[in-house]
């Protein structure tokens, strides 16, 4: 299976709509080495551990092809512009929903990562 991942981001957790609420949906990209460990990617940080992270979701990753669909559904919108709108940690090409399944493993760069879920969207 052919694929690469575009670009890397991280972010950092934010207050977010309701009291008591954060999100680390805001990510940036970053054009350094990263190093992905148990948990997900140095730099990264998780807003609502109770729906996201920990070993099962230590990293997010979306389809750069999808964003066409998105921009085309919503044209003025600008956070469809670029990869990052979805709080993904990889953007990526080649890779999406019809070649990749859960249990899939693969290398990036020194990392090893296994497929263990689809995304589950939160309340945010």
């Amino acid at each position: 299976m052919k694929g690469i991942v575009n670009s890397v981001y991280v972010g950092k957790v934010v207050p977010f709509t309701r009291p008591d609420s954060f999100t680390g949906i805001f990510k940036k990209e970053v054009n350094h080495l990263v190093s992905v460990g148990y948990e997900g990617i140095e730099g990264d940080e998780i807003g609502d551990l109770k729906v996201h992270g920990g070993p099962e979701k230590a990293i997010h990753v979306y389809p750069l092809e999808h964003y066409k669909k998105w921009k085309a559904e919503f044209p003025d919108c600008p956070f469809f512009d670029n990869a990052g709108a979805f709080g993904e940690n990889f953007s990526t090409i080649g890779l999406d929903e019809s070649q990749v399944f859960v249990g899939d493993i693969f290398s990036i760069g020194t990392a090893v990562v296994e497929v263990s879920q689809g995304r589950l969207p939160c309340w945010k």
